[in-house]
Formats: C-alpha cells, structure tokens, sequence
C-alpha cells in the first residue's frame, strides 16, 4: 500500500484524531455517571474527573478509568482487522484509524508515569508492589497491545522510505494534539472561552470543536474511506465518462 497525503486526507485525519479523543473522554465519563449518579467538577479537552465521593467510596469507578483505553484499543484493532484485508481502501482506512487512536501517546504517557492505564492499575496494585513495578506492567502491557497493529501497519506501507513515513504516522498525531488540542483548545478554556458546562457536565467549546470536526469528517469522508490512488482513478474516470 503506498501512502500518499492530500490536504483532503489532512483535514480529515485530523478532525478524526478530535473525534476519536472526545469518544475516548466520554468512555470515561458516561460509565462515571452510570457508576456513581452524578458528573465530576472539572472536565477539559484532555482530563476529566469524577465525583469525588465516589472516588473513595465505590470501587466500580475503575471500570470507568478503564473505559477510555478500552474504547481506543478497541479502534486500534478494529483498525489492524481492516488492514489484514485484502482490499486495498479497507487497509487505507485500517492503517487511518489506528494512527489517528495515537499508540505512540498511549506508551508515552505510561512511560513518563501518567496515563489511565498507570492510574487505574495503580489503584489497583498499590498495596502490594511498587509504583515502579506498576509503571513497567503498564509499559509492558501497552506494548502488548499496540505492537501487532502497529507491525502489520509497517509491512502495509509501500513506500521507499518505509520507516520515515511509520515515524510519521506514529509521531504527528500525538504533536498535533499536544499542541492544537491540548495547547490552543485547552487555553480557550482556561481563557474561559465557551466554558460553561452543558451536556455531559462538558463545557460548550469542547461540544462545538467535536461537532464540528464530525461535519469535516463527514464532509472529507472520501479520502479515509478510498484510497488516494484509487480515488485518483475514479476520478480520471468520472472525468473521461463526462467528456464522453
């Protein structure tokens, strides 16, 4: 499979990094609000919390915490399954999906001694091993997870430099939410830019960036769903047939 950017691929692989994102932050939050019936105080484009009683009170709250990993996993192998396709637009949109999940983010926030999985098991093991023990089994367990897509993903890439274009792939996403999502978005809010709560206990920046990237990827839907060099001959066609 050669890969091949457009600006159309661009626009659309981004509004899916923010969609994706906002699904896995509501993983989190919805199955909280099912587990202990109220929303947490302070929620923004990157962390979210939970009642606080509840937090010590009911030990259910680790499904939630487990909520959000389970939901990008999930798209992260739904995304290795479309790549082990013979098709070659199911493999574009395979190898999409799984990189616009961020894996490389998932790994670097364990290994720098954050991240659900970190927190969640640190919950768990606390009492018998130590937080560097609990921080190797995350590191370990990541890759675990991450590592078969993303060596399916490599032998998928066509291109001459193959490696270049996998660090790619693997490195963007994550900067591209560092620093537009995390950074700008995140300062809106603090800025208190469309901060009042709405639906979700979420303020109403967070709603409208999330509606928003969906009508892009509705709109650009075409480039993640045909491949760009299938897509080129579709329209050589269609072009040849109206000339016709």
């Amino acid at each position: 499979m050669k890969l091949k950017i457009t600006a159309g691929y661009a626009v659309a692989f981004a509004a899916l990094v923010v969609v994706v994102k906002e699904l896995h932050e509501l993983s989190h939050i919805v199955p909280g609000r099912l587990i202990c019936g109220c929303w947490g105080a302070f929620r923004d484009f990157n962390l979210i919390s939970f009642c606080e009683p509840c937090m010590q009170e009911n030990p259910l709250i680790l499904l939630a915490s487990f909520g959000g990993p389970l939901f990008t996993y999930l798209c992260m192998w739904t995304g290795l399954w479309l790549m082990l396709k013979p098709a070659i637009n199911l493999k574009w949109l395979g190898f999409t999906l799984l990189f616009a999940n961020k894996p490389f983010a998932r790994l670097f926030t364990a290994l720098v001694g954050g991240g659900d999985e970190f927190g969640a098991l640190r919950q768990i093991l606390s009492e018998s091993i130590s937080q560097q023990s609990i921080q190797l089994i995350t590191v370990l367990a990541i890759l675990a997870i991450i590592l078969p897509p993303l060596i399916v993903a490599c032998k998928n890439i066509g291109n001459k430099y193959k490696l270049v274009w996998f660090t790619g792939f693997f490195l963007l996403p994550m900067l591209f939410d560092f620093v537009f999502v995390m950074g700008f978005l995140n300062s809106l809010l603090q800025k208190g830019v469309l901060s009042e709560p709405f639906i979700f206990a979420t303020p109403w920046l967070v709603h409208v960036v999330f509606w928003a990237s969906i009508l892009l990827l509705f709109t650009f839907r075409k480039h993640l769903l045909v491949h760009p060099f299938n897509l080129k001959s579709a329209k050589a066609t269609a072009a040849g047939a109206s000339i016709a």
